[in-house]
Formats: C-alpha cells, structure tokens, sequence
C-alpha cells in the first residue's frame, strides 16, 4: 500500500527519454503556472469509489490503471454542472479537482447525494494545482515522448501527485501539492521558467480545450458539446449516472452539430463585447466562451465553421473583430452515424 501522493517514477523515464531530450534542446523550454482559479476536493471512506461512480460521466475504475481522470458532473437533464479532474492518492480516499468558484457548490452536490454513506468531502485548502507545459506543445502534433520531460524534474516527489492531463497529453503535466511546497525549487531551473497567468489559458484556447463556470456555464451546456467524449471524460459502457441517458442517446442516435473549438482573432475584445460570433452576411454561427488577447474559445456550428472560407465577426458592432478556426488535430475522425449511412444509400 502507498501512503505517499507519488504515482509518477521519474528515474524510471530518465533512460527512456534521455536519447530525445537534451539540455540545449529544451532550456527554459517549459512553463510553470499555479493554477488559482483550480481547487481540490478531497473524499475519504470506504465506498468513495463506488459513490463517485453513479454521480460522473467516466468510469472510475480507470483509476487503477491510470493516476488520474477527466470527468463531468451533470444534473438530470444531462446539463454540465462542474468538469473535474480526479486524482488517485492513498487508498480509499480520491482528489476532485475543480473550479475554485464552485468548489463549496460542489462539495454541497456531494453531500446531498451522499445519504447515510460514510464518506468525508471537504475542500483541500491544504493543497494547490499547478500545470508544467510546453508553449509549442499546441501548434502541431509532438510525439508524445517530447512533450514532458521528466529529467527536468526531482527525485525527491514522494509529496506531490505528478501526472499527464488526462484531457490531452498537449495540454501538459498536472502536480497537485502541498501549499506551502515551492515548486519552482523542485524543478531544474535550466529547462523551467515561471509562466505568465495567461499563458496556460492561451494554450487551452489553442487546442480548444474550456475549464471552469465561465468556459463551461453551470446547467446550460451539454458534455459532448464541451468534447467531453474527446477529452477521454465520459464512459459509454458504465452502468447507470447522473445525466447518463440525454447524454448515451445523443451519443447513439444524434448528430453533434456544435462543438467548442479554437479561434484565432486579429484583435482583442473586451469584456463587454458581444459574445455572439458570426459570418460576414450576419449568419450567427456560435457563441463566444473565452478570449485572451488574440485567442478565444467559441461554441460553434462544426460543419458551418469548417467550411466557411471567410473570417467570422465577434465583438458586435462597437468591438468587430475577426477571427478563424480550425480543427484541433487531437480531434478523433469519427466514423458516420447508422442514419447517415442510410441516407447516403437512398
């Protein structure tokens, strides 16, 4: 049994990787970022698996294969309610990462499903989540051994959870740990450098990628909308959840005809801008999700937005700003649906 968060052996990558990065290579190639707008959940009991289980969209027993998932909670509608990361520590006891926002509505969500369950859910105020990534990791498909190194990190981490984003490998390395650990410290300075605040923001926003109530609006989005199923966060052959039936027969029966995507614009908006995006005729082909400086994250209508050749208009009339899209490359190619198929044959 481990009491220690270490699920992450890094002298066992060191000869692994050591052939595809180098010191020159990779100086000051990484950024480290606290990630403040994340907070942690933390759950204990002996049933705690099996109560998550019924409550998020992916399969927790991908937990004893792997240190961390990606998931969502849903209300009865199928609704997104919170995205979450969840980290496997010492047993019997699980990590919920979320927006810091909502973390007490979270915890209040847990507890009301929770009934005469012995199960202790309080916000880990003792822990912090960082993001260790490469800028460059979002412009074109690296192989995966170049997009981490672990050289660059400590040996001495029996105190910190270290794990790939579950979401997509691009995205870079979460490290949840204590709150008074100065993680700079435990990293080698050659091949680390401290991130602007806005700069893990602009990568998401480059692969498409949404977290927290602003990306994701509390009960006004729906999962495979946000790329949940892309993202590796819901399960299609668990048993029975929270939201789980809108959800299957969309995925079964329905077309996703709006998806977030990345978008790319030739200025910056503000904060009260519009948030609807659309054609040069004045067609609304999306809504707008995010932005920072010249990136955003919009809703959009797939097909329309990938076969339009021209920019689209955000910002409304007083801001006017244009922006383009494109299909992230972490995307899967989906094979047609069964009425598809159908309709192609008539």
């Amino acid at each position: 049994m481990m009491n220690r968060l270490r699920y992450v052996r890094f002298k066992d990558y060191r000869n692994v990787h050591a052939k595809h990065l180098s010191t020159e290579a990779t100086a000051n190639r990484f950024q480290l970022e606290q990630l403040k707008k994340r907070s942690l959940i933390r759950l204990h009991g002996d049933l705690v698996s099996d109560f998550l289980q019924s409550l998020i969209t992916n399969d927790i027993n991908h937990l004893s294969q792997q240190p961390a998932i990606f998931s969502m909670f849903l209300n009865k509608a199928g609704r997104v309610l919170y995205d979450a990361i969840i980290y496997k520590t010492k047993e019997n006891t699980l990590l919920v990462e979320c927006d810091a926002r909502a973390d007490v509505d979270l915890v209040k969500h847990l507890k009301m499903f929770r009934v005469r369950k012995k199960i202790d859910i309080d916000v880990a105020s003792d822990l912090t989540v960082w993001v260790l990534f490469d800028p460059d990791g979002a412009k074109k498909d690296i192989p995966t051994d170049k997009l981490v190194n672990f050289q660059a990190l400590s040996n001495s981490n029996d105190d910190l959870i270290i794990c790939d984003d579950p979401r997509v490998q691009n995205l870079g390395v979460r490290i949840v740990a204590p709150k008074d650990c100065d993680i700079l410290q435990r990293l080698s300075p050659q091949n680390v450098s401290q991130g602007n605040p806005k700069d893990y923001t602009i990568h998401r926003y480059k692969l498409g990628v949404a977290e927290g109530v602003d990306e994701l609006p509390h009960a006004k989005c729906f999962p495979l909308e946000s790329n949940c199923d892309y993202l590796h966060g819901v399960s299609f052959h668990k048993g029975c959840y929270l939201g789980q039936e809108f959800t299957a027969r969309t995925h079964h029966t329905g077309v996703i005809r709006k998806r977030l995507m990345p978008l790319q614009l030739n200025g910056q908006l503000t904060d009260f801008c519009s948030n609807q995006i659309e054609t040069t005729d004045g067609a609304v082909v999306g809504k707008l999700r995010g932005h920072q400086q010249d990136w955003g994250l919009g809703l959009l209508k797939v097909d329309v937005a990938l076969q339009e050749t021209s920019p689209f208009i955000l910002g409304g009339s007083d801001v006017y700003v244009k922006g383009t899209t494109y299909k992230p490359f972490w995307w899967p190619t989906e094979a047609p649906k069964l009425n598809e198929l159908k309709n192609k044959e008539l």
